[in-house]
């Protein structure tokens, strides 16, 4: 029977420094494009490296970090001369994403709102749904449009939940979004 343990015992350590090891692993890979466009890798790793910003969480950032990431989407993508009857046709496609933009961002900031609230009401169940809910929007990499698709979902969960206040707040959010 102490064999018996003793193998089990053994064969789980074994697989937990292997997946120790593959994530560390993992890690180091995803570093090493950084030192390879990195002349002077040996100051570090992230030496002479322009971070990627993250759009902040809060209406103005994000706002402008959405002009600014759509004027160089803009940039890059213009050809040299553009001529024609289509060139109205581009110039009026950038006012367009930058009210998309805008409309994101505006519902984004009200379903944070909202979410802030519902966290610091007396209803524990849904105080703790809007608390995990605010904690991912916050460490999530993704874009805007997903973030928003993401609060939207949680505050249309909230509205249907029993509590009285938070289904209130949720559905006054989900309406100011609309």
């Amino acid at each position: 029977m102490a064999e018996v343990s003793f193998f089990i015992l053994g064969a789980l350590f074994t697989f937990a420094l292997a997946a120790a090891l593959l994530v560390l692993l993992g890690n180091a890979i995803s570093l090493l494009p950084a030192t390879a466009r990195n002349p002077r890798h040996s100051e570090g790793v992230f030496a002479g490296a322009e971070p990627v910003p993250r759009p902040p969480s809060s209406f103005a950032g994000a706002q402008a970090w959405q002009a600014d990431h759509l004027a160089r989407s803009d940039r890059a993508s213009r050809p040299s001369a553009r001529a024609g009857p289509k060139a109205d046709l581009i110039r009026l496609e950038p006012a367009a994403r930058q009210r998309e933009a805008y409309r994101i961002a505006a519902a984004l900031d009200e379903a944070e709102r909202a979410l802030t609230k519902i966290a610091k009401g007396p209803e524990q169940a849904a105080a703790k749904i809007a608390a995990q809910t605010l904690r991912r929007l916050s460490m999530a990499a993704e874009p805007p449009k997903a973030r928003l698709r993401f609060a939207v979902e949680r505050l249309q969960l909230l509205a249907l939940r029993p509590e009285p206040l938070a289904r209130l707040a949720a559905q006054a959010a989900l309406r100011a979004m609309a």
